[in-house]
């Protein structure tokens, strides 16, 4: 069950990001070529550093699934920004699908933490990694400091979203339940955040 699980949320999480990096990358001036490398990059790098450190092939070079999602995500940011215009720029809703696949990879990143047997430690870094990796690989193309690093809870909620995973499953031992939990959790601390503009403290 929990790899059917774990195929939902990284689907999920492989649309929502891809859709993410297409909007930037149009933001951002590029041609087709680079937009749809700021979709990909987005949507695959985070899967793809998971994977390497619990010392797997990234699932991405062993089925063509994971890179369709990830150019039906691009398609249809390309779609939805010619519907919205600079509109769609503007607005949050570009957060949402942002929020939803960062949900989505904190899940995944849990899940294969706690099916590799790694520590709890290990599986927040690996929720985190997981979650936030696309993002900041996308950044550094586009030659700016990773969102991550300067702007509100973001990061945060994925390790808060590890450890309620941690801690569900360490009660109830349902592996499905820990995931939605963990899921819903960084759902909403990430809208939460988006809407009540949490941030973290900054020095001068």
């Amino acid at each position: 069950m929990f790899k059917y699980l774990f195929s939902i949320t990284n689907i999920i999480g492989l649309i929502a990001f891809a859709i993410s990096g297409t909007i930037k990358g149009i933001n951002k001036k590029l041609d087709l070529f680079g937009i749809i490398i700021a979709g990909l990059s987005t949507s695959l790098a985070g899967g793809i550093i998971r994977d390497t450190m619990v010392n797997q092939i990234p699932f991405l070079f062993k089925s063509i699934n994971d890179i369709s999602f990830s150019l039906c995500g691009v398609f249809i940011g390309i779609v939805l920004y010619k519907m919205e215009k600079v509109n769609f720029i503007k607005s949050s809703f570009l957060l949402l699908p942002d929020a939803i696949g960062l949900s989505a990879f904190t899940t995944t990143g849990a899940i294969v933490g706690f099916t590799n047997n790694i520590s709890h430690i290990g599986i927040i870094l690996l929720s985190t990694i997981t979650g936030v990796g696309g993002s900041i690989v996308r950044d550094v193309f586009l030659k700016e400091i990773p969102a991550v690093l300067k702007e509100e809870f973001y990061a945060t909620c994925c390790i808060i979203g590890s450890i309620f995973f941690i801690v569900t499953v360490k009660l109830t031992h349902n592996i499905n339940l820990s995931s939605l939990i963990c899921f819903s959790t960084t759902l909403i601390f990430r809208i939460f955040a988006i809407k009540f503009k949490w941030q973290l403290p900054k020095f001068q």
